[in-house]
């Protein structure tokens, strides 16, 4: 059986979003923006404070947070593809 690891109801990726910032750990996103795209790489500006939170990677890829779906294996609840 497969598993996977998610989190639970209204979670944020918050915590760990500030973890792989802090310890220049890639960041390994599934997100929702007009479609469903991969992205990945260090997390060089974190906004988790704004109207509506983002973070920039070292590309400078903006990402949304409310849109993301997996971060490093971990996914949403609600998200039911994988």
């Amino acid at each position: 059986m497969d598993q996977r690891t998610t989190l639970n109801n209204n979670e944020k990726f918050d915590e760990l979003l500030r973890r792989l910032e802090a310890s220049g750990e890639t960041a390994r996103l599934l997100f929702d923006e007009g479609g469903i795209q991969r992205a990945e790489g260090k997390i060089s500006i974190l906004h988790l404070q704004d109207k509506r939170a983002y973070l920039v990677l070292e590309d400078g890829t903006r990402v949304y947070t409310d849109s993301i779906i997996g971060l490093n294996a971990v996914f949403r609840d609600d998200y039911t593809e994988c």
